[in-house]
């Protein structure tokens, strides 16, 4: 009988203990879990969508994945002390049995309760701290995109001409790459490299002037965070289109930034002597030489103004004719996707009703006409230019087209463009781009002046086409 009543005794009062030592457990079980979670490293949403050489912030994405760990690692340590305490069980007392299962009781029935408390607890702490965060987030992040939208920044590799929103990023310390410098899980406004060094991380916060590369050809891309504007040069070999393309430069600088109140700074050193040269050949009377193939990287000025939403910079690309005696040569050139307009040269000289009326000029003689049939190359362009930009043909071409009859210096009085080009034949050739192109404008000019070697150049008729095609391009420079 006492022995039954103190086994009673003792079972009841191992229960007491056991309840204690049960929520104790419990409680236990979520801090642990927590600090099992918890660790230095990044988050696995980051590196599997951005895997950056900087510091992670805790409240971003890891909190959320830390608070969905520890809850199962709690879940995990209170099986375990279910396991542990079995295992006491054995030649145990009437105080330990009681203890120990009311103890796993608690630990079975609470613990998931408790873990939900202690869940919800923890999930309204980082919500409560989080919510500031995403809310100045997804301001920066509207605002950067409104700015980009609204101002036409983009990125263009001058190398391998791929089209991209920013390049990669070079941190100036450590000079590791930053492929995605951008407000996310590693700072909003700014991020910590991994070698320490803050580095900012939009446009707003400086981020353009670090230095950049390109993310295809790694080549440094110094044009970084502005308005570009990519103009290709057509025409057959011969046709005058390098010559176009300096006179071009020559007015733009000097000419038509004047009469805009326009500021040109040259892309860097090396560029700027280039077009120095460029222009000094033509105050020498120097013949540009002929392009060549390798020549596909572009001539580039920055151009800017106290009424202009961002900078602009003027990628002009002189290619040499070639390219268009194929039409699979036309289709690999990158930057027909993101052409912001086009000057088609036309060489008259090549146009057959012209050639018979001046044969005994003498300008014409001492000229070097283009043996390329413009039509044809008004065709195979054409259709190169659809397959790039993947356009369907009874679809109008939306890109400007300024179309300049070159070399009129041989031709005297012909004021009309377009009925010269009607009485030479060619209406065909105006029917094409009319059935083509949505927006184009026939022009005349002399991108030399004369044929004479050894006197000064003077380019005449530049001046127009030049600032249409600016102003059509972009609304800002009219």
């Amino acid at each position: 009988m006492f022995i039954v009543l103190g086994s009673i005794i003792a079972i009841i009062a191992g229960a007491v203990i056991g309840i204690g030592e049960g929520f104790f457990k419990t409680v236990d079980s979520y801090f642990r879990g927590l600090r099992y979670s918890i660790h230095k490293g990044n988050s696995l949403k980051t590196k599997r969508e951005f895997y950056e050489p900087a510091k992670e912030k805790y409240f971003f994405y890891k909190q959320y994945e830390d608070l969905n760990n520890t809850y199962k690692s709690a879940t995990s340590v209170n099986k375990g002390k279910i396991l542990v305490l079995k295992q006491q069980l054995i030649n145990g007392s009437y105080f330990t049995f009681g203890r120990i299962k009311t103890a796993q009781f608690i630990i079975y029935i609470m613990g998931n309760i408790l873990n939900a408390i202690c869940f919800f607890i923890h999930f309204l702490i980082i919500t409560i701290i989080s919510i500031p965060i995403y809310i100045v987030y997804f301001i920066v992040i509207a605002m950067e995109k409104i700015k980009f939208t609204r101002e036409r920044i983009a990125g263009r590799c001058p190398y391998c001409h791929i089209k991209f929103d920013i390049p990669y990023y070079i941190c100036p310390s450590c000079e590791k790459v930053h492929k995605r410098l951008e407000a996310g899980p590693y700072g909003i406004m700014k991020r910590t490299c991994e070698c320490g060094e803050v580095i900012p991380s939009t446009n707003f916060a400086g981020r353009a002037k670090l230095r950049a590369v390109c993310p295809r050809c790694s080549k440094s891309i110094e044009s970084k965070e502005t308005s570009p504007i990519c103009i290709p040069i057509i025409g057959g070999v011969s046709a005058g289109k390098t010559s176009f393309m300096y006179s071009a430069l020559n007015t733009l600088i000097n000419d038509l930034a004047k009469a805009k109140k326009w500021n040109i700074r040259f892309l860097n050193e090396k560029e700027e002597l280039k077009i120095r040269e460029c222009l000094d050949t033509l105050n020498k009377g120097i013949l540009p030489r002929k392009t060549i193939k390798q020549d596909t990287v572009p001539y580039s000025v920055f151009i800017n103004s106290d009424k202009f939403r961002s900078e602009k910079l003027l990628y002009m690309y002189d290619i040499a004719g070639e390219y268009f005696d194929i039409r699979a040569s036309i289709r690999r050139h990158n930057y027909y996707k993101y052409t912001d307009g086009l000057i088609f040269i036309i060489d008259p000289l090549s146009i057959e009703g012209v050639v018979k009326s001046i044969s005994e000029n003498q300008e014409f003689i001492k000229s070097s006409p283009s043996n390329t049939n413009v039509n044809d190359l008004l065709d195979r362009f054409i259709l190169g230019l659809r397959e790039v930009r993947e356009m369907k043909l009874n679809k109008l071409i939306d890109i400007p087209v300024a179309v300049i009859v070159n070399k009129m210096d041989v031709l005297e009085g012909q004021e009309n463009i377009i009925e010269f080009l009607k009485d030479s034949g060619e209406e065909k050739l105006i029917r094409k781009f009319e059935h083509n192109f949505s927006n184009y404008q026939f022009f005349s000019c002399s991108a030399l002046g004369h044929s004479s070697v050894g006197e000064t150049y003077k380019s005449q008729g530049i001046f127009e086409p030049v600032e249409w095609i600016l102003g059509q391009i972009n609304q800002d420079m009219k």
